[in-house]
């Protein structure tokens, strides 16, 4: 008597479709993306050097994410061919599917993915739309087609050092204000502020990057809580103002919605991030010794 090892022991036992050929047929050059899922539609163009979003807004996109995206979809390869011509395609999210890739050579349509739910794996199911056969993504791929490739920062670089001022506009309002290095309150100049914190809050408004995008332009503000917004953020330097607008939380998580007035798009700022950008005055405070 022997113990057969878990792989071996699923091949013994899998039924005939695990054996199928799992190269799926792929395509050579592509160099538009028509991306779309629940609610939005956006298309990214690969020009002479990276890809940007053209449609529906012109904005940069994450040039060398879609790169690799697009050669792992170049040779594509199925995890595991689960159905051959399944009768309800509602078994694997795929009667509406969650999200779809159209990739074009110029405007010959050269693949057309249709992408459903997850399994326990974390494996995404997957269609071609001019084939029968239902298959299996490996899980980093799967992660993959959900990815944000619109450039995940929403404004431009920002230089933390030159802030002189931070202004919090909402359930608390208040005003920081920099003078000979040191970080104090406008409103309430007895105060002492802890400049770590208020630095680690500037270096949290000049790098942060959206987690993704739920609408790229005319966005309904008041569905975020973003007409008016919760809270208004203002960082101001010698040079000019950087100004976020922040809504409601995304359902029971502590992530935000999020707006740069005049983007026309809102996005949805992490929880890691929201905690260091939306501190209130007596998170600036600096705490007494015991």
């Amino acid at each position: 008597m022997v113990v057969l090892g878990p792989e071996l022991s699923k091949q013994l036992v899998a039924p005939t479709l695990y054996f199928a050929d799992r190269n799926l047929p792929g395509f050579s050059v592509a160099d538009k993306a028509i991306v779309e899922r629940p609610g939005r539609k956006v298309t990214f163009t690969h020009g002479d050097f990276n890809w940007s979003m053209t449609e529906p807004v012109k904005a940069e996109a994450e040039s060398a994410e879609l790169d690799e995206l697009t050669k792992n979809l170049r040779r594509l390869r199925a995890d595991e061919i689960v159905a051959e011509a399944p009768a309800d395609l509602k078994t694997y999210g795929l009667e509406k599917p969650e999200a779809q890739w159209r990739l074009f050579d110029g405007d010959k349509e050269v693949m057309h993915l249709q992408v459903g739910s997850a399994d326990k794996e974390g494996r995404r199911y997957g269609k071609l739309a001019d084939k029968d056969a239902v298959f299996t993504l490996n899980a980093k791929l799967s992660g993959r087609l959900f990815d944000e490739y619109r450039s995940r920062k929403p404004w431009p670089s920002l230089d933390a050092v030159q802030v002189d001022k931070l202004s919090y506009a909402g359930p608390m309002s208040f005003t920081l204000k920099k003078k000979d290095g040191d970080w104090n309150s406008a409103d309430q100049p007895d105060t002492k502020i802890n400049s770590k914190q208020v630095t680690d809050t500037l270096d949290a408004l000049a790098g942060f990057k959206a987690v993704r995008y739920v609408t790229d332009a005319k966005a309904d503000l008041k569905l975020y809580g973003l007409d008016p917004p919760v809270w208004t953020i203002e960082a101001e330097t010698t040079s000019g103002k950087r100004t976020l607008h922040v809504g409601r939380t995304e359902g029971d998580s502590q992530r935000v919605y999020a707006t740069v007035p005049g983007s026309d798009a809102v996005f949805v700022i992490g929880e890691a991030e929201a905690q260091r950008i939306l501190r209130p005055l007596a998170g600036f405070v600096e705490k007494s010794a015991k």
